[in-house]
């Protein structure tokens, strides 16, 4: 009675060890065998075009924020350190000088540029006594510029607003759009390899199988011959076709390894890692109604932006040879050194206005012309976009409502063909259909099984199709909807 308890906990033991192997090994190969959602994944990891985007827009993040704080305040410090050397009477009495010099600008509206200055010197110098003579300066000035009778106005208040959407605002815009829009492409990419790779697949297992059927055909056909029941041509037909399949099978191998190679080089994944049985597609479909009316196309924001970056060209073109206005102050300080002296200056000041006007050579109507004709050549390719992409949209929705018909007949036509096959085994239990008839009938349902893929796949493409006209994740795709 022991030693069955025993036994039975040993049992017991082994058979929660088993479990959990087995659940162990499931794990390991579904970590191993990756899906759809880890082909997507890798392929935006490993996918050199989107890498590259990501590089391009950090790049053009940085020129944003340079370009931010160079509109913000510009500037240098300088410092310097003189000697001059007067000779008077064969008596060399030298100049000592050192100062320091800080000037900055900003950016105002109306592509006004305000500067600011401040400048400090102190020099020494020995007069005829051998005495020592410190003398020192602060000039403090200011200025503002700015571009006046152009784009017809006096002042054009659009130019900060130009200039920083035509420095910062589109090129970082064009940037992200390109970076998100490789993402996509990539995945999409990633996606459609994948499942050319499951059809490719299972075209290589019914191609083997019908040379399997072939080899048996062949070979029955060969004992009919040596009976004298099936002359040479049918014999010949016969192994004619068992060449055609294993040609086929060939060619499908060949097909299968090429597919094989291009996502392992998408994705990074070994070939031993990848099973295309798992690149399986959602059976629902989209809803084309929420899409019919679809404005997000990354066409159509392209030509947008393209529409504004000329507007906003057209706008720096009239001030590009425009007459600036310029007013600048002054200020000349005695320092601490030189109010030491009994006869110092309190200092002088100066203000000035001046009228810069550019001669007439024709530069600025030329300038404005050119950018007047990319900006109507943008306008009507933004139009012909439009345009466009309705009847790209259109197409691509009857695309896929073609492609839901053929999958939904051929669901039929699976059903029809599953029928059929269970006649032929009912035919094969009553002796009056071979076992190579069964075979056949279940390869027709495997046929049928894989064309039904096939569909599901032309399917999914389809509405692949139309998230990349719309500029939406392929990856929504892959969620189960209900």
């Amino acid at each position: 009675m022991i030693k069955s308890r025993v036994g039975l906990f040993h049992m017991k033991k082994r058979t929660l060890i088993s479990l959990f192997s087995l659940l162990v090994c499931i794990g390991s190969c579904a970590a191993e065998n990756p899906d759809l959602y880890a082909i997507a994944d890798a392929a935006k990891t490993n996918n050199p075009a989107r890498l590259k985007a990501v590089e391009e827009l950090r790049a053009a993040e940085a020129d944003a924020s340079a370009e931010r704080a160079q509109r913000l305040l510009s500037g240098n410090l300088s410092a310097n350190v003189t000697r001059n050397d007067a000779i008077n009477d064969d008596k060399i009495n030298p100049v000592n000088t050192v100062g320091g010099e800080v000037s900055a600008s900003t950016l105002a509206p109306a592509g006004a540029k305000i500067s600011l200055g401040a400048k400090y010197s102190l020099s020494r110098q020995k007069d005829m006594t051998d005495t020592m003579i410190n003398s020192d300066t602060a000039t403090l000035n200011a200025g503002v510029s700015v571009p006046v009778f152009l784009n017809g106005r006096v002042v054009d208040f659009r130019l900060d607003q130009a200039a920083r959407a035509s420095t910062i605002d589109i090129p970082l815009e064009t940037a992200r759009t390109a970076a998100v829009a490789d993402e996509r492409n990539a995945v999409d990419s990633a996606l459609r390899l994948a499942l050319d790779l499951a059809t490719a697949d299972r075209n290589l297992s019914l191609a083997v199988r019908r040379v399997d059927l072939a080899e048996k055909d062949a070979a029955v056909a060969r004992v009919k011959y040596q009976l004298g029941t099936v002359s040479f041509s049918d014999l010949d037909k016969i192994e004619k076709a068992l060449d055609e399949a294993k040609l086929s099978a060939f060619e499908a191998r060949r097909l299968r390894d090429k597919r094989m190679r291009d996502l392992c080089t998408t994705t990074g994944f070994s070939a031993d890692s990848l099973d295309p049985g798992i690149f399986i597609v959602p059976v629902s479909a989209i809803e084309t109604a929420s899409l019919a009316d679809c404005v997000t196309s990354p066409e159509i924001v392209q030509a947008i932006r393209a529409s504004r970056s000329a507007e906003m060209a057209l706008v720096l073109a009239g001030a590009e040879n425009a007459p600036i206005l310029s007013f600048a102050a002054n200020c000349a300080l005695p320092g601490p050194e030189t109010k030491k002296k009994k006869d110092y200056s309190d200092g002088e000041w100066s203000a000035s206005a001046t009228m810069t006007v550019p001669l007439p050579s024709g530069l600025s109507s030329a300038r404005k012309k050119a950018a007047d004709a990319r900006l109507s050549s943008a306008r009507q390719n933004e139009n012909a976009v439009r345009a466009n992409y309705s009847d790209t949209m259109n197409s691509a929705l009857d695309a896929f409502t073609s492609a839901v018909a053929r999958e939904q007949l051929q669901e039929q036509l699976l059903t029809q063909t599953s029928a059929r096959s269970k006649e032929v085994l009912s035919a094969l239990e009553s002796e009056t259909a071979t076992t190579l008839d069964a075979e056949r009938a279940q390869l027709s349902v495997d046929e049928a099984k894989a064309a039904l893929e096939d569909d599901r796949s032309a399917r999914f493409k389809a509405e692949l199709d139309i998230y990349q006209i719309c500029g939406l994740d392929p990856l929504e795709l892959l969620k189960v909807r209900e």
